[in-house]
């Protein structure tokens, strides 16, 4: 195998790839990109031959990807993302002076705080883009300690540990719901100890 790596200016074969994978069609691909099927198709082979695998297994009726294509689609994904995230940062960063503020949010904080922070901070600092990105509690918590975000909305428990520096924005109701023959049926307040023991379900944290 080889050990060559495709250069930043083969980028156009990782978009190719990316969108054939998605389409696993030569023809489809070639009018999403504007492209001739041949042109494609010659962008998927000096791919695979600048990384030494095969991507995909093609036949004159399919195009279906290899193992090695399917993981490298998976790895590559976030990673062109990123890099589209980052061309606009600074194309903003560009016209703005710089002056752009990233926050993570968790689904809930985004649904209620969010939206009246952005207002607020619109007209204290009309010169400040902020740029919004969800999470889940555990990624954020990553983000913010990376410094990939400069400022995390989340739950109090999405930010322990001694390398964060929080403030309490406010409190968000919970709530408890049962079957109408559960033990706990009928109460208007339910301690979070009382949930000890209880079979319960919350969303996910990774």
């Amino acid at each position: 195998m080889s050990d060559a790596q495709p250069a930043l200016t083969d980028l156009r074969q990782l978009r190719t790839f990316m969108a054939l994978a998605q389409d696993l069609s030569f023809t489809r691909t070639g009018a999403r990109l504007h492209l001739t099927q041949q042109a494609v198709s010659s962008h998927i082979r000096a791919l695979e031959a600048g990384l030494g695998v095969r991507l995909f297994r093609r036949t004159t009726r399919s195009v279906a990807l290899t193992r090695a294509g399917a993981l490298f689609e998976e790895r590559m994904r976030p990673v062109l993302e990123a890099m589209d995230e980052a061309v606009v940062d600074a194309r903003e960063a560009d016209s703005l002076g710089g002056k752009i503020l990233v926050i993570g949010h968790t689904e809930s904080a985004g649904h209620g705080l969010l939206p009246r922070a952005a207002g607020l901070l619109e007209n204290l600092s009309p010169e400040l883009r902020p740029r919004t990105e969800q999470h889940t509690e555990l990624s954020l918590r990553a983000a913010v300690t990376e410094g990939r975000v400069h400022l995390g909305v989340g739950l109090e428990l999405t930010f322990g540990g001694n390398r964060i520096a929080g403030r309490a924005l406010g409190r968000e109701p919970w709530c408890a719901v049962v079957g109408s023959q559960h033990p706990l049926a009928g109460r208007d307040r339910v301690r979070a100890a009382e949930l000890a023991g209880h079979e319960w379900l919350s969303w996910p944290r990774s």
